[in-house]
């Protein structure tokens, strides 16, 4: 069973709203060539009048798959209905932000009439151009833009604001806003939902660490031993904590011409974890779940592990412009630390990269984090005590995986190191996954979901290596907390 979402079928199949949310959320799940085939069976149902307002939801639909020059032309064709040319040119703006073109997207918001989302992305993107006045002045008018500002908005400018203060480097100020940031996401997720997701990642927490405490070197070497007759092509797998070197590594191994990269998407959880779930029973005892989490790890058959890896190339070969072809993949999900166990288990010739990096450093750069919304990972970041709790959480897991996997399997690389001296980390890495670490790489279709290396590994990253000592006090207690985990 495919893993892809269903397309409209039926009398929705003529329906062009139907097509435009299935892009969507195709769109969410990285199936980018499927993104444009749902469009483009949208367009011709769609009335000529409306037209404009199509294309400017394909190019937010584009810039959400990160397909950007499809973007740009759809927000531009939407430019010609003066109804829609304020929302055009704040999304083609937000595709030359991305593409790090600055000044043309200023120039493209100069003049036209201010509302809410174009005044927040103008704002940022003067920010990122160093015209601190002007962002912050532009920032000031955003709550007399209109008599009911919602709450997702008012949180982003005051990160924004945030962000502002500490690029000036007036840090009180920009704790200030961070805070009031805070306040607001936790008034808008709060409720008994919150409380639930919470209640039920506590638990599952609990069963992984049982598992790991249970689990034997000896079952993982007979678990890999098996899975080395099935002759599956190698998974090479980027996991860490967020902001500890994630997007630097994959930087720079992209750079290999035999190698595949991806960036954070949840193909894999959707077609080799997901299909394991089906076999889990939970209780309240998180010792007895771990206990037949463990057992039927053990009795999984070759031929299950076999069709999950099968599933998960097939799925990507859909996402991803180029395809797959037998060559390694590298996965890049910090999402999946917590599941590293299953990664040794359902993934032949899984090798894992772990970013390292001072915990305080990650504490801070977390927390400063905006928080699109609610998630098993990101409920944790509200409060300074539960982030900790996180925090050490994923730390004691590969803890115990670092004991249980081969020393062949997994290797470490710190951040300082990835900043300071790229080219001999990438060679040493590369030699770590079997690929040649001279090789040049070959010119491939690329989606532009995240910054280049050259750009992420400047300056602004050298001096975030110390930037939490800016925040120290205002940390502490969770720094604290985080302290408790050590060793």
């Amino acid at each position: 069973m495919s893993a892809e979402p269903k397309a409209p079928s039926g009398s929705q199949k003529k329906n062009p709203n139907a097509w435009m949310e299935y892009a969507a959320i195709l769109a969410k799940a990285g199936y980018t060539k499927q993104v444009q085939i749902a469009l483009g069976k949208a367009l011709p149902l769609v009335p000529a009048a409306m037209r404009s307002q199509f294309h400017c939801q394909s190019g937010r639909i584009y810039r959400l798959s990160w397909q950007l020059d499809h973007a740009l032309a759809s927000f531009s064709k939407a430019l010609k209905d003066p109804q829609h040319k304020v929302h055009a040119l704040t999304g083609l703006a937000e595709c030359y932000e991305r593409r790090s073109q600055l000044d043309k997207a200023a120039e493209l918001l100069e003049g036209i009439p201010t509302q809410p989302d174009g005044s927040l992305v103008h704002a940022r993107i003067l920010r990122r151009l160093g015209r601190v006045e002007e962002a912050e002045k532009l920032l000031g008018t955003i709550p007399a833009q209109g008599p009911r500002i919602p709450e997702s908005l008012t949180a982003r400018v005051w990160h924004e604001r945030y962000l502002l203060a500490d690029q000036s480097g007036d840090y009180p100020l920009a704790w200030s806003h961070l805070e009031q940031c805070k306040q607001t996401i936790r008034q808008s997720w709060q409720g008994p939902q919150l409380a639930a997701m919470l209640t039920q990642r506590r638990h599952a927490m609990a069963v992984m660490l049982a598992t790991l405490q249970q689990l034997q070197p000896e079952t993982v070497e007979r678990w890999i031993s098996e899975n080395a007759a099935l002759g599956q092509p190698p998974h090479g797998f980027i996991l860490g904590l967020p902001r500890s070197g994630t997007t630097l590594v994959e930087k720079l191994l992209s750079q290999q011409a035999d190698i595949v990269t991806t960036d954070e998407r949840d193909t894999l959880a959707r077609t080799v974890f997901e299909p394991l779930s089906t076999r889990i029973t939970t209780t309240a005892d998180p010792q007895a779940d771990a206990a037949h989490f463990l057992s039927t790890l053990d009795s999984l058959s070759p031929a299950f592990i076999k069709s999950g890896t099968k599933h998960y190339y097939q799925e990507l070969d859909k996402q991803l412009p180029q395809k797959t072809a037998g060559r390694p993949v590298l996965d890049k999900n910090p999402g999946y630390s917590e599941s590293a166990l299953l990664i040794a288990r359902l993934c032949p010739g899984a090798r894992i990269i772990y970013p390292q990096r001072d915990p305080r450093a990650v504490f801070s750069s977390i927390w400063a984090l905006f928080p699109e919304q609610p998630s098993e990972i990101s409920i944790f970041w509200l409060q300074q005590d539960t982030l900790a709790e996180w925090m050490n959480h994923t730390r004691q897991v590969w803890q115990h995986l670092r004991r249980l996997l081969p020393a062949s399997l997994w290797t470490e690389v710190h951040y300082e190191d990835l900043v300071t001296r790229p080219q001999e980390e990438a060679t040493r890495l590369s030699t770590f996954l079997g690929l040649p670490s001279n090789k040049p790489a070959k010119a491939s279709p690329q989606i532009e979901r995240s910054p280049s290396y050259a750009e992420i590994s400047q300056a602004p990253h050298q001096h975030s290596i110390e930037k939490w000592k800016h925040y120290a006090t205002q940390l502490a207690p969770g720094l604290e907390r985080l302290a408790e985990g050590e060793g």
